[in-house]
């Protein structure tokens, strides 16, 4: 049995002791009783591997980080698709032009190095969208192979899901061919409703597909700064009427922001109703949207403390890295939740809630609704080399160890572990 002395938990007061059995799963949490036994080797100086009693001294524990929200299939791609203009629009066209070129070692390069990189900052379970490539079959098989690849070579120290990007063309003969033959392999369905020339008949398609498989639906949803792409008070109503509720997910959510409080919020308590999880997007988002305002540039992100308040559960994530939608990102969520706090205004009474953004939170959404530091869970944990959140934040260096199901699988300071845009075909 693994052993962790003299740890704080997230969002907890006091010093722990975590139990962690030989199958990975966490077997008790307990009060540190202030002993910690000769034979513990310190989680900071020590470079043994698998020591079964790590003494964390004070250091910070938390669930794995959980990236909800990413496009591997994109990665790394800033090199070939570049976007002069920094909008939405000429990013989704640059991909366009290029995603023909891929091929599946290309594919499969580029998202184990992120992935691995992301691993490296503590997450322990990474969810990738990928672009259908419609009405390309073939060229969508070779994502796809080289992300189920990935899957396999990242298995022992991240879980990797996948969520399909459905077209803004409503092709129920694509959809008849390419989604019952990848079900299997996916985590959820999604798509970008607002670009279709019909949002809400795009999004009642989708949905419809989801139902007929038996999937969730993980959604872009209104990432624009209009106030009237209101799809996500369509998910909103039509969730529960589908009994859907708890298997739906709605990102960016954008144009909540930009619309009146009173209709945001009474879209907001709907949302909460359907028990639909948000994630917010911060660094690719600040970095696209607002562009076009000539004064006082809009922020681009959700709503967060309003949905707080009506009770829907938010989450942060990475989306875009070092690609045409947002030419920066490392895939540490650690970062993701410092500039969610910039973006929102969070301050530091807010700091284990950043936390909790990017790690707790998404893992209810998408692992399992228990997920957390609690008896039976899977002992997917992070270790920081600071005591609380607010330190966490304000270093962003500290020390990090990462176990995967038990397995210590990472163990690294962040200033040595940089990606930069070296990647080349």
């Amino acid at each position: 049995m693994m052993i962790l002395y003299r740890t704080h938990i997230l969002g907890r007061t006091g010093l722990f002791t975590v139990r962690i059995d030989a199958q990975g799963t966490i077997a008790d949490v307990e009060p540190f009783r202030g002993l910690v036994p000769s034979h513990a080797l310190s989680a900071w100086k020590s470079h043994a591997q698998e020591p079964e009693h790590w003494d964390l001294e004070k250091g910070l524990l938390l669930p794995g980080m959980v990236d909800a929200h990413t496009h591997l299939d994109k990665a790394l791609t800033l090199p070939f698709t570049t976007n002069t203009s920094g909008t939405l629009e000429e990013a989704i066209s640059r991909f366009k032009e290029y995603q023909p070129k891929l091929t599946e070692e290309d594919v499969l390069t580029r998202a184990v190095m992120v992935a691995q990189q992301a691993s490296r900052y503590g997450t322990t379970t990474l969810r990738t969208h990928l672009n259908s490539a419609y009405p390309d079959p073939n060229a969508l098989k070779v994502v796809l192979n080289g992300m189920q690849e990935a899957q396999r070579i990242l298995r022992r120290q991240m879980d990797l899901q996948l969520v399909l990007m459905c077209p803004t063309i409503e092709d129920d003969q694509w959809a008849s061919a390419v989604l019952p033959a990848m079900a299997p392999y996916l985590a959820a369905i999604g798509g970008a409703p607002a670009l279709a020339r019909d949002p809400n008949r795009n999004l009642t398609w989708i949905l419809d597909w989801a139902e007929r498989l038996n999937l969730a639906v993980d959604l872009h949803i209104d990432e624009t700064l209009d106030p009237l792409s209101q799809t996500l008070n369509t998910l909103a109503e039509q969730v529960p009427a589908r009994g859907m509720q708890g298997l739906a997910i709605a990102g960016h959510c954008v144009s909540l922001g930009a619309m009146s409080l009173l209709e945001a919020s009474a879209i907001a308590d709907k949302v909460a109703q359907a028990n639909i999880g948000v994630i917010t997007l911060p660094q690719t988002n600040l970095y696209l949207q607002g562009r076009e305002d000539e004064t006082s540039p809009r922020r681009g992100l959700t709503r967060i403390s309003l949905l707080n308040e009506a009770g829907v559960q938010v989450a942060s994530a990475s989306d875009n890295i070092q690609d045409a939608f947002h030419p920066f990102g490392n895939g540490d969520l650690l970062l993701v939740a410092l500039i969610t706090a910039y973006g929102s205004h969070f301050g530091e009474s807010s700091a284990d809630t950043l936390l909790k953004m990017v790690s707790e939170i998404p893992g209810k959404m998408i692992v399992n609704t228990n997920y957390g530091i609690h008896a039976g869970q899977p002992a997917d944990l992070v270790a920081l080399e600071c005591p609380t959140a607010l330190s966490g934040l304000q270093t962003l260096l500290a020390g990090r160890r990462v176990w995967k199901r038990g397995r210590l699988v990472n163990t690294t300071l962040l200033a040595e572990t940089p990606l930069g845009t070296t990647y080349s075909q």
